[in-house]
């Protein structure tokens, strides 16, 4: 059945009878999807051009599955469209063109050239506005098309729309239609030729209006291509002035997005051609479209100022301005980027800026206090080791690196026990794996390292983390190690380390007897001055009534 339906249609569509059409018409208005579905593709592949008017004609009232149908061969329409701009009423024609950028009939390109360049007033308007409106189609489909063969599709007919367009731009003098000088400037490569002559020359009759055009439009393809121009290195100076010159927000947003990214396979390339550039209308203090900018943006404006070919006098200004009075993306920008320069006033600026208020800014030059030797860097550094913000402890865990716990255990024994303890301190507070490296400490082969980690938990005010440990080195191989866990332990309230002392009282080493005898002394005497205290306390606090009577 299938075959013959198929069969039947293959002969229709060749037949040269006129008929054919009639009755291929009549069966538009069956109501089974599939065998209409058959009409139609039957229909457009018919060189009857009748059966393709009547198509046209009916476009308002086919289901939107009947569209995509015809649009498999948009040629066909493309031919009824001509016809119609030949000879159709204003009316029509504009129908045409409301059609043409419904179903993105891209083909028409050229037949919209054509209206445009023998129309005048109305009808010219009406060609360059639909131009510019298929272009706008055009450039959203080649930036999110992502099936393969329709972006292929879209590659294919982006030479016969060049083509086109560019004969617009040379007739811009007697069409003076600014929309279709955009639709050029949105559809074409930044490699195309034409637009290098256009830029360079001003012997070009269109050179003004492309300039114009490049400097003023907020169309997205329009800003697409001013970007891809600034990824060529023979760009034509006309479009670096053109690219300075901007301070339009949607351009400038463009802009430092794109060139201000901090990763990726083109960061080297983006560096080196923004060092083209040696001027930026929009970096000025106080600017309207930076400041405006919001947060990643900002921060995005700051890293393309330091990376272009400015003056560092006019970078510093912006990064001193974005540092106290930018947002907060600015000011983490602008604080990282102040790594980049040198002097008195530099260190005055991260002196200041260390006390603002985002712990990001202030992470960012944190790095920057010792590396410049400024008055004070180390006192600052020590004030913050409490901070407990991820990201501050991180650049000063970079910043005071004397403080690694491989450093502390490596100098331990050299270290006067004030200087001990005051380390000690630091290297806790500043590494949050300290407990785990020293748990790694007192479990090692070597007697001297066990020795020296029971000292480093005394220094670090750890005894309460590692008790439990402790009580089990009191038993150790190594009668200096068994020594000095029991020193460790005089300041214990711990019943299992009582008991651990007094068996270290008949240890076979006198050293260790000593030590656990001297331990468990501390501890009687620290229970009896407890007790003490809380007897007094009792006493003057006294019975409430009592106290009443007296009174």
């Amino acid at each position: 059945m299938a075959k013959g339906i198929q069969t039947t249609h293959g002969f229709l569509q060749k037949s040269p009878n006129r008929a054919t059409n009639e009755v291929l018409l009549a069966g538009l208005d069956c109501k089974n999807s599939v065998y209409r579905e058959k009409i139609l593709k039957t229909i457009m592949a018919r060189k009857d051009i009748n059966g393709h008017r009547e198509i046209f004609k009916r476009l308002g009232s086919l289901s939107q599955a009947d569209r995509k149908t015809i649009l498999q061969r948009p040629q066909a329409l493309t031919k009824v469209i001509d016809e119609i701009f030949q000879e159709a009423t204003p009316s029509q024609v504009s129908a045409a063109c409301k059609w043409i950028v419904s179903l993105r009939l891209y083909d028409t390109f050229p037949t919209l050239v054509e209206l445009l360049k023998r129309s005048k007033g109305k009808a010219a308007a009406l060609a360059a506005q639909t131009l510019s409106k298929l272009a706008e189609c055009y450039y959203e489909e080649m930036s999110t098309s992502k099936d393969k063969n329709h972006f292929q599709k879209l590659q294919e007919w982006r030479g016969r729309i060049t083509m086109a367009l560019e004969e617009s731009v040379r007739l811009h003098p007697q069409h003076q239609r600014n929309e279709a000088v955009e639709a050029y400037l949105m559809v074409i490569k930044p490699s195309d030729p034409s637009l290098r002559r256009f830029l360079a020359s001003g012997e070009e009759k269109a050179h003004g209006i492309v300039v114009e055009i490049l400097s003023t439009s907020q169309a997205g393809g329009v800003l697409r291509l001013l970007l891809g121009l600034l990824e060529d290195p023979s760009l034509p100076k006309k479009a670096l002035e053109i690219v300075s010159n901007r301070v339009d927000p949607k351009f400038v947003e463009y802009f430092v997005e794109k060139m201000g990214r901090e990763q990726g396979k083109k960061a080297r390339a983006r560096s080196e051609v923004l060092l083209r550039l040696k001027e930026l209308a929009w970096a000025k203090p106080g600017h309207e479209t930076f400041v405006n900018l919001d947060l990643e943006h900002q921060a995005a404006a700051i890293r393309v100022l330091v990376w272009s070919g400015l003056e560092k006098p006019i970078q510093l200004e912006m990064v001193e301005y974005t540092l106290f009075d930018g947002n907060v993306g600015g000011r983490r920008s602008a604080a990282k980027a102040l790594a980049r320069f040198e002097g008195v006033k530099v260190d005055q600026m991260v002196s200041q800026g260390i006390n603002d208020p985002d712990p990001q800014v202030r992470a960012q030059l944190i790095p920057q206090l010792r590396k410049r030797n400024i008055s004070g860097a180390m006192t600052t550094l020590l004030e913050m080791i409490d901070d407990p913000d991820p990201k501050i402890r991180e650049a000063l865990r970079c910043s005071l690196p004397e403080f690694s716990f491989r450093q502390f255990m490596m100098n331990f024994d050299n270290l006067p026990e004030q200087v001990q303890t005051l380390c000690g301190h630091l290297v806790s507070k500043l590494h949050d794996n300290t407990v785990e490296k020293l748990s790694g400490e007192l479990c090692v082969l070597s007697p001297v390292r066990r020795r020296r980690a029971i000292l480093a938990c005394e220094a670090m005010g750890l005894i309460g983390e590692f008790e439990s440990q402790l009580q089990e080195l009191i038993a150790d191989s190594d009668h200096i190690v068994r020594a000095a866990a029991a020193c460790a332990l005089a300041h214990s309230e711990n019943s299992q380390t009582w008991e651990a002392l007094r068996d270290a009282m008949f240890d076979r080493s006198v050293m260790v007897q000593e030590a656990a005898e001297q331990s468990l002394k501390l501890i009687a005497n620290a229970m009896a001055q407890n007790k003490e205290d809380e007897e007094a306390s009792e006493e003057a606090s006294g019975n409430p009534e009592e106290l009443t009577s007296v009174l």
